[in-house]
């Protein structure tokens, strides 16, 4: 925390009154000083979040995230670059990411133990009766960290340069190297922030109900199922194939629901509607264009 405040103090007497002020003798200095205070606000605000109860829990979260983040990033470094290189099917990127995964989930059954475990509560354990439905008050700052963390990527996708570039790689790699975007750089920040958020959902989800090694298969294949429904490719496509998911799933198996049937039905009702989609709209709700 301290360093991000420093940090933030410093760019932005960079770039307000140094790159601002078209670098005008004598506010380098002044600079200089601004920034020793932004260091000293910092550490002051290091001081104040070390001192507060239960801010060790939620700063876990964000150093998770950028632990994630950076093993992504080394995976991708480490492995995936060659298999992009020597792979001639999408096939065989899709066989070696999940046979990480299986290795990845034993590695950390062998250490931990393969039972399931639960996180340190959060704040909003406490439940809200919303219409005789019960939710709990960390479940709607689950949903609104969602809908955050949506709208940060499609700005990053829309809005920016980078956004532009990671769309002209998917849209044809080869194209995009030829115009001069460095593709190797750009799908290694993707690997990055894909890994990040993938932990952020984790540990909100693992702070609900708990945390087992093997809850990333299921995860990962319901995100698939999500993004078919919605629509491969497509941002807003996720949002709603995640919705229309869990909705499906819940009324599928609630108490004078649809099917009324028992918990343990959810997965048969989220892959039976992955084999409807495949078969009668194999593009989603919100095909991409």
């Amino acid at each position: 925390i301290g360093v991000l405040v420093a940090a933030a103090a410093g760019w932005l007497l960079y770039r307000g009154l140094y790159i601002g002020l078209n670098r005008p003798a004598g506010v380098g200095l002044l600079v200089a000083l601004g920034a020793i205070g932004g260091v000293a606000l910092g550490a002051y605000c290091g001081f104040l979040v070390a001192k507060t109860d239960g801010t060790i829990l939620y700063l876990s979260w964000a150093v998770g995230a950028l632990l994630a983040g950076a093993t992504g990033l080394a995976l991708y470094r480490g492995i995936y670059i060659y298999m992009r290189r020597r792979a001639k099917s999408p096939l065989v990127m899709l066989v070696g990411s999940l046979g990480i995964l299986l290795a990845a989930s034993a590695f950390v059954s062998i250490i931990f133990t393969p039972s399931g475990r639960p996180l340190a509560p959060p704040f909003g354990t406490d439940s809200w009766n919303i219409g005789g439905a019960f939710i709990k008050q960390f479940q709607v700052f689950f949903i609104g960290m969602a809908f955050v963390l949506f709208l940060g990527l499609l700005f990053l996708l829309k809005r920016t340069n980078f956004g532009k570039a990671v769309r002209a790689i998917s849209d044809d790699e080869e194209v995009a190297k030829i115009v001069g975007i460095n593709t190797t750089v750009i799908i290694a920040v993707i690997f990055f922030i894909g890994a990040a958020v993938a932990a952020l959902g984790g540990i909100f989800f693992g702070e609900d109900i708990g945390v087992r090694p093997q809850m990333g298969l299921a995860l990962l294949l319901k995100g698939w199922v999500a993004s078919v429904v919605g629509g491969i490719g497509n941002v807003y496509g996720a949002l709603l194939g995640g919705f229309v998911l869990g909705l499906v799933e819940n009324f599928g198996i609630m108490d004078n629901g649809i099917w009324n049937l028992g918990a343990e039905w959810k997965d048969v009702i989220a892959f039976v509607l992955l084999i409807l989609f495949l078969a009668f709209w194999p593009k989603g709700l919100l095909p991409r264009k």
